[in-house]
């Protein structure tokens, strides 16, 4: 019931996106094995027959680039190749059987090196998008990897529900319009550079003329994508599945990024209760001792940090009063130590000797996976050596660390930890409804994807996504400030009817809808659309897990109560009972 994914997934690109073409045909079976595929000519030597469809070892190749056009529909943009009047034109005639569209009388590829994957991914329901004559595409950014992804493969789910249960998207009159996906890779900058993003979005929303785009990226990459939509005068709205920071909030961006988890500072609020309530665990002999480490390189935690240090007291101080620098020398009851967020570039013997030599009650991990082994795992060791006479520290994890196999690992070496372990992270659903029947069919339909539970903000982000552009209504050329209406159709709080993401409200939604001037308050698996409707992140307050005996997440364990200042307990059961005892 938790919606932070580590940051994991935002990894290198595999060779399968590079190094392979999906070769599509509107037989629903290219091929049973490799030989089969030579029948479609020479050039499909060396192919493979991957789930019955011929896979080319080489490049699928782009489409161009083109101007501002006709929004999220494949009905516009430049490049291609070969005349055309029908999509099924582009892909019956000579054309590697790769996925097209006819846009402005020329055949486009829609899949790129760079985004190689369409939704949906039923083969039959993507055969009758393609053969429609004005397919409403979308794009996305997530983990494309051979096998699949729990991204991805909420993202389909979102999309196959709604081709399955109401044929599309409400399109003039009574007519819907078909869906497809066009998801590149999110790989990460640090690896790639700034080109590979380049071609990415310049292929969606310039040869394709996307305009509506669901993206698991970094914040950082975030705000490059938009700003490189935004200097190419491409309107384009953008809806970040994961955190909010205060750059992409403070960005003068017309309302065209929203984000489906809130930020840093809104986390960091709960701090001030959460410290108190550990430091009356622990029990300090005297002033309570803090060490934070933390990383600058994840700018949602360099918001928690931001906050925490100008509003989170202890000892009745705050923390740069309990510091050598803020007590001229009087205090040295707080210390804080800066690594990279994955710790392979950085030598932590320093931080941990700092650490070893400072003694801490209590440790604040604003960090991602390198916290637990790099730094936990040593520190544990070596701690009664050091500080034989001080009790190990108590941790506070960070939402990165909810949910990675890198903090259960370090668990095992050293069981006691788990007794001394607390996360906060975004909050689930308070009333847990939406999200157990969405689990439901998650798993149902993906049973093959490990670990599903957690997941939620990726299958509500295109959700919300796709209701947007429906609730946008019918216009001449769709762009990201229609798209931005529409979602503030669907996000109302105060608006009299509600309905629920799944498929049992889509159809008595879309009636409402239909009828110009309303709003409705679209419930998701995250809990009702509480959004800042000028900044486009969502509100929440920080919740807590912890890990049980048995080495398993326990999320959403207890909850913040902004109006009272607590951790107040939720419906999951008792902390003692699940956690430890005594919190």
């Amino acid at each position: 019931m938790f919606a932070h994914l580590p940051r994991l997934s935002l990894v290198s690109l595999l060779s399968l996106v590079s190094g392979c073409s999906l070769l599509y045909d509107f037989n629903k079976t290219q091929c049973l094995q490799a030989s089969d595929c030579l029948s479609y000519g020479p050039d499909f030597k060396g192919s493979s027959c991957v789930s019955h469809v011929c896979v080319r070892p080489q490049a699928t190749g782009g489409a161009g680039t083109g101007g501002t056009g006709t929004g999220g529909a494949a009905l516009g943009g430049q490049g291609g190749t070969g005349g055309c009047t029908t999509n099924r034109a582009c892909i019956t005639k000579a054309n590697d059987y790769r996925p097209a569209v006819c846009i402005k009388g020329a055949c486009v590829n829609l899949l790129s090196g760079e985004c190689p994957q369409l939704l949906p991914l039923d083969q039959q329901l993507q055969d009758a998008a393609l053969d429609s004559e004005d397919p409403l595409i979308f794009g996305g950014y997530a983990d494309v990897v051979s096998g699949g992804s729990a991204m991805l493969d909420n993202y389909d789910l979102a999309v196959t529900e709604l081709l399955r249960k109401v044929n599309g998207i409400p399109g003039d009159g009574s007519t819907r319009r078909k869906v497809l996906g066009v998801v590149c890779q999110n790989i990460d900058t640090k690896s790639e550079g700034h080109a590979f993003f380049d071609r990415s979005i310049d292929h969606l929303t310039g040869a394709l003329e996307v305009r509506g785009v669901v993206a698991t990226v970094s914040a950082e990459n975030l705000g490059y994508l938009f700003e490189h939509t935004k200097a190419a005068k491409r309107s384009t709205f953008f809806l970040s599945t994961i955190d909010s920071d205060s750059t992409l909030t403070s960005l003068n961006d017309q309302g065209l990024i929203w984000h489906m988890l809130p930020g840093g500072a809104e986390i960091a609020v709960s701090y001030q209760a959460l410290l108190a309530r550990v430091a009356a665990f622990v029990k300090p002999t005297g002033d309570l001792k803090v060490a934070l480490v933390y990383t600058p390189d994840i700018r949602y935690l360099s918001d928690m940090r931001d906050y925490i240090d100008a509003n989170v007291k202890f000892n009745d101080k705050s923390f740069l009063q309990n510091s050598k620098a803020g007590s001229a020398g009087a205090l040295d009851n707080y210390r804080s130590y800066s690594t990279k967020s994955n710790g392979s570039a950085t030598d932590l013997g320093p931080t941990i000797a700092g650490l070893l030599e400072f003694g801490p009650d209590v440790i604040i991990s604003l960090g991602s996976v390198e916290f637990f082994p790099k730094i936990v795992k040593p520190l544990e060791v070596q701690w009664d050596t050091n500080q034989p006479s001080r009790s190990k520290p108590f941790y506070i994890a960070s939402p990165d660390q909810y949910n990675n196999p890198s903090t259960t690992a370090v668990l095992t070496d050293a069981s006691s930890v788990q007794s001394r372990l607390i996360g906060t992270n975004y909050p689930a659903a308070t009333d847990p409804a939406n999200y157990n029947a969405y689990l439901g069919r998650f798993i149902g339909a993906y049973p093959e994807v490990p670990n599903p539970a957690g997941r939620e903000n990726f299958y509500d982000g295109p959700v919300y996504l796709l209701n947007a552009i429906a609730a946008a209504g019918s216009v001449a050329a769709m762009n990201g400030s229609d798209i931005a209406r529409g979602m503030k159709r669907i996000t109302d709080m105060t608006a009299s009817q509600a309905f629920n993401v799944g498929p049992t409200d889509m159809s008595k939604m879309f009636g409402v809808l239909a009828v110009t001037g309303t709003t409705i308050k679209l419930v998701g698996t995250l809990g009702p659309p509480d959004f800042d409707q000028q900044t486009g992140a969502r509100k929440g307050p920080a919740s807590l897990w912890c890990v049980d005996k048995a080495n398993k997440f326990v999320p959403d364990i207890l909850r913040y109560d902004s109006a009272k200042g607590v951790f107040a307990p939720t419906s999951l059961g008792s902390f003692d009972t699940k956690c430890f005892s005594g919190f």
